[in-house]
């Protein structure tokens, strides 16, 4: 990618600002000084830096998108499970003019033979169809998923999870956005997918050994079923389609080969953080 160069302050929008990676886009692209309006169902309860613009709006609801858009020269957004929501985006992106579109979906597009590969996947191609300049982010499993085992961990120094030979290259969400908003402040006006990992591969066991070595003290792994596990996700108000894709997913993956890319590299000039950086960083979210 071509190194930001100065090009006058830009208008962008962010849309899903409340989640792990939206929010830190916005944080991101405050700080680098440029314009920044976030789109959200509830302004009133808005956590976002001073000076971030906050307007009333839902991927649902057409009208509130193109508003939203008006004199933006750019756009991140996540991705929603309803077909309808991407089409609304990329539609209202292509009549306001838009420069450029950022869509999070994940690694999980290359596989359309899946349920959530088709879903990720044809975002994308809604966005394709409009002629826009666009990048696509494709992320692998969140850090920041990590987080679901919290309660448990403090509780009862445990994690209950299905498939514990589960493999991938975790990413830090704070880097999935670094890639963002270089991307959204890019002069070079090229079409580009991004396949984004972490440094390192790890095992789910792993992953709750590294915890377990920034708390200071032992975690126990106990396997879930995946009866018990889709009853949780339900329980945590994840849509059961959802779950079931979520399952799936991560049964496909323990016999697929897992990658570690450097893309975080090429477009930030850093390296992907490691999983202990990102544990340290939210200790207290496991800490008794």
């Amino acid at each position: 990618m071509e190194p930001i160069q100065d090009r006058g302050m830009l208008m962008l929008l962010v849309i899903g600002a409340s989640g792990n990676v939206g929010r830190e886009v916005t944080r991101l692209l405050a700080e680098s000084g440029e314009q920044v309006r976030v789109l959200t169902r509830n302004p009133g309860s808005a956590a976002v830096p001073a000076g971030v613009e906050v307007v009333r709006g839902d991927l649902a609801d057409s009208e509130s998108l193109e508003s939203a858009m008006k004199g933006a020269d750019g756009a991140y957004s996540l991705m929603r499970p309803d077909p309808d929501a991407t089409r609304n985006l990329a539609a209202a992106a292509a009549s306001q003019g838009l420069e450029r579109i950022v869509l999070l979906t994940s690694l999980a597009a290359e596989a359309a033979d899946t349920p959530l590969g088709l879903q990720h996947r044809e975002a994308e191609q809604a966005v394709e169809a409009t002629g826009l300049t666009w990048a696509f982010l494709r992320p692998t499993n969140f850090a920041s998923n990590s987080l679901a085992w919290a309660q448990s961990i403090r509780t009862e120094g445990a994690v209950r999870a299905p498939f514990g030979t589960f493999k991938s290259a975790v990413i830090d969400p704070r880097d999935i956005a670094a890639v963002a908003v270089a991307e959204l402040r890019s002069p070079d006006q090229a079409n580009r997918v991004h396949r984004l990992t972490g440094p390192q591969v790890l095992g789910l066991t792993d992953q709750i050994a590294i915890i377990g070595e920034v708390l200071g003290r032992d975690i126990t792994y106990v396997e879930q079923s995946e009866r018990e596990a889709h009853e949780e996700l339900l329980a945590r108000g994840v849509p059961a389609p959802v779950a079931e894709s979520i399952l799936a997913g991560q049964r496909g993956a323990l016999t697929q080969e897992q990658h570690v890319y450097d893309t975080v590299q090429q477009a930030t000039g850093r390296p992907a953080a490691p999983y202990r950086d990102w544990v340290t960083a939210n200790r207290a979210a496991f800490a008794s």
